[in-house]
């Protein structure tokens, strides 16, 4: 989001090329995260289902982007009463283009932040010498516990070991 946000900003090459930079390792981060949170929360069985369905969507913002993004530059502004005269026959430019995703994200984040619960799925055991099941429902996890269990050193030492 920052790195969008950025390239609407932009006042110069560089710093859309940096923006760029910014809102692609975003993205690859996002793509990367969805495909890690499916995983944990479907099973093996809706997994395949699931990751179709995101990889749809995926598909559409790919292919509907650049048109999208063509359609917003060549909008014309819509004209105020106040300054009638001065936006006549200005088009909103390429800027918009990306400023115009910053809503969508943080509708999306705020719809997430609302309904998403992560509960750990249903784990079945069986006692060694018992011919009965037993299931444990999992119970909601806080943030805190969620982000006590990653492993950020290693993460630290992919990201090195990557970009090098």
């Amino acid at each position: 989001m920052l790195g969008v946000f950025g390239c609407g900003l932009s006042q110069s090459m560089e710093m859309l090329v940096f923006s760029r930079f910014l809102s692609g390792i975003g993205g690859g981060g996002l793509f990367t995260v969805g495909s890690i949170i499916i995983s944990d929360m479907y099973s093996m069985r809706n997994r395949g289902l699931a990751q179709g369905m995101a990889s749809v969507f995926n598909g559409l913002g790919m292919g509907l982007g650049g048109p999208v993004g063509g359609l917003v530059t060549d909008w014309y502004r819509f004209p105020s009463l106040l300054f009638l005269h001065e936006l006549t026959n200005r088009r909103l430019g390429w800027r918009w283009a990306f400023l115009i995703q910053l809503p969508m994200f943080m509708l999306s984040f705020g719809l997430t932040f609302h309904f998403h619960h992560y509960v750990t799925p249903v784990r079945e055991w069986r006692p060694v010498h018992a011919s009965y099941t037993h299931s444990i429902q999992g119970k909601g996890k806080s943030a805190r516990e969620v982000l006590k269990r990653i492993d950020y050193g290693g993460s630290i030492t992919l990201l090195i070991a990557v970009s090098a």
